[in-house]
């Protein structure tokens, strides 16, 4: 699907709410200047979603850095992980994220 597109001076002329509320279906604008884009204006949704794909990455990126890291070297299941500490998924979902 092509970017929408708005032009800067349609925010000079007032128009600036009609743009944001063109967010709620468009969820993401390109800001023209002299037909060459200058911005871009997200909705909140596709903020958020963006910036929760970016930390996805980075965890992906991170994990395939320990896989390499860890080599050849032994690992065991999850669940081998839990009966070894002796605990159940639902205890641990229970626990929540910790805090850092």
């Amino acid at each position: 699907m092509p970017h929408q597109k708005v032009s800067v001076s349609e925010f000079d002329e007032g128009k600036t709410m009609q743009i944001f509320e063109r967010l709620c279906i468009d969820r993401k604008l390109v800001v023209l200047k002299n037909d060459q884009p200058i911005a871009v204006v997200l909705s909140p949704e596709e903020y958020l979603r963006l910036t929760e794909s970016e930390e996805e990455y980075k965890l992906l990126v991170e994990a395939v850095r320990r896989l390499e890291e860890n080599g050849k070297k032994p690992t065991i299941s999850f669940e081998a992980m839990l009966k070894e500490l002796m605990i159940s998924e639902e205890e641990l979902s229970k626990a929540g994220d910790p805090y850092i």
